[in-house]
This record gives C-alpha cells, structure tokens and sequence, in this order.
C-alpha cells in the first residue's frame, strides 16, 4: 500500500505566460516564490527564458507552474 502525504498541483501555461501567471498569484493571493528553473533562449524571436517550473507557496499549498511550448 502506498501512503501519499504531499500532492503538488501543476499548472502550464501557454508559453511566454507562466511569468506572468505567477506574478498573477503573488499579487492576487500573496504566493510567495521558492525557486524557479529556466532554460535559456533557444530561439532569436523568443523574448523571454523558458520557464521548467517555478514553485510557489500559497496557503500552505505547494503549486507548480510552467510554461507549455
């Protein structure tokens, strides 16, 4: 039997937007950042790093968000 103690939500969004869904969070409902990974630019027109995940601590809650290429 397998006892689950900790369930991570994952959000992707479409890519560039995970950036400003988290600055969505943090200013609507106070998340507060963990970490983020990034990739870096692959291509010339790509404005911003692709963002892996970011975690966020909101409510107790552990929330993961990240861009969707």
């Amino acid at each position: 039997m397998v006892d689950f103690t900790v369930v991570k939500l994952l959000l992707t969004v479409e890519a560039p937007k995970a950036s400003d869904a988290m600055q969505f969070y943090k200013a609507t409902f106070g998340a507060v950042e963990i970490c983020r990974s990034t990739q870096p630019k692959l291509k010339a027109e790509q404005e911003l790093p692709h963002i892996i995940f970011t975690q966020l601590q909101l409510a107790g809650f552990t929330i993961l968000v990240s861009d969707h290429a």
